[in-house]
């Protein structure tokens, strides 16, 4: 790791949210998500918050393709990448198939 985020109080609500959102921007970037695993082994997380937290990043994902070629309030839009709808849909589909 080279920077640690306190976020134990950035939202409320279920703590597996942000730990989905992170894992998925994390995938998003191709790199290593070791920092989701520390976080959800530091939570004592079970196999059944490991599998909200799959969904969580599921559902991130999909937001996050949703988001390709959107026009957004600055009159800017994000480009439509090739390679970034792959690492989507490959992401996609790893966590889509594991539950």
């Amino acid at each position: 790791m080279s920077g640690i985020a306190d976020i134990d109080e950035i939202c409320y609500g279920d703590s597996s949210f942000v730990v989905g959102l992170t894992n998925m921007a994390l995938l998003a970037m191709k790199t290593d998500t070791k920092y989701v695993e520390c976080w959800l082994d530091e939570m004592g997380a079970r196999e059944e918050e490991r599998n909200v937290v799959a969904l969580y990043t599921l559902l991130f994902c999909v937001d996050f393709m949703s988001e390709q070629g959107m026009k957004f309030d600055n009159g800017k839009s994000i480009p439509v990448d090739k390679k970034t709808i792959e690492i989507f849909d490959n992401v996609f589909g790893r966590l889509y198939s594991a539950l």
